[in-house]
């Protein structure tokens, strides 16, 4: 689970530093689909949720408004964070 973990944070990195391209962009909406579906398989029901929230708001949400996926970016991350923690990974 380390690798989603730092691919969140490299995506939090780029929009505040206003370099998030619109390829990842797409890329992070994919990322978030996959998470939503191994949320699912795992029994990790707020990651489950929290993605799909997160994959909403990039399809829903026009590309000059990266800095408003923080929030969702951010509550996903910590979700994964400590369910890494607790499979202890």
């Amino acid at each position: 689970m380390k690798e989603p973990i730092i691919q969140l944070e490299n995506a939090i990195i780029e929009i505040t530093a206003d370099r998030f391209t619109p390829d990842q962009r797409k890329e992070l909406s994919s990322l978030a689909h996959n998470y939503k579906g191994t949320g699912t398989t795992y029994g990790f029901a707020n990651i489950t949720k929290l993605a799909k929230a997160l994959e909403d708001k990039i399809l829903k949400m026009p590309e000059c408004k990266n800095t408003a996926l923080l929030p969702a970016i951010e509550k996903l991350l910590s979700e994964m964070q400590c369910a890494s923690n607790e499979l202890n990974i």
